[in-house]
């Protein structure tokens, strides 16, 4: 019998807990509207996890942007937010945003570190997901792609 506490089952939902944390690796969202939610989506895929932290350990460390280099404007495209659920992914960070050849890393002490997106691949790469996914249609893709650098 599992062990039970008030009709809790601890077996049972801890291993339900674990699945979902394996399911779920990056939650991304793509900051674009204002108003109403953000389309949002999650990378459970091993090869798309993996394919984005390769993406993001080819990034180069880049002191010279700052926060007024990233799409912070109240409206449009603002770039695209990665979080890394659990971390459970230990070579990239908690959370960070992509933005026309731009990274910006929350760090855990509140403080922001700064690297290049060579090429835009990052955010080219979590955009075109979106779109196959479904999440964002041909015509938004077309539109944030025209404010990414080509």
């Amino acid at each position: 019998m599992a062990n039970t506490i008030d009709n809790f089952d601890l077996e049972n939902d801890v291993a339900t807990t674990n699945k979902t944390i394996k399911e779920h690796t990056f939650t991304v969202t793509i900051d674009v509207f204002s108003g109403r939610p953000n389309p949002r989506f999650t990378i459970t895929s091993r090869k798309m996890s993996s394919d984005l932290s390769q993406l993001f350990a080819v990034s180069k460390v880049d002191d010279m942007f700052s926060k007024s280099d990233f799409g912070n404007s109240a409206l449009g495209y603002r770039g695209v937010v990665v979080e890394n659920n659990f971390g459970l992914v230990p070579t990239m960070p908690e959370k960070f945003k992509v933005y026309r050849g731009k990274i910006e890393i929350d760090g855990s002490n509140g403080v922001k570190s700064y690297r290049s997106d060579k090429n835009d691949a990052i955010e080219k790469y979590l955009l075109q997901i979106a779109l196959e996914k479904g999440i964002i249609d041909q015509e938004l893709f077309y539109i944030i792609s025209g404010s990414v650098k080509k």
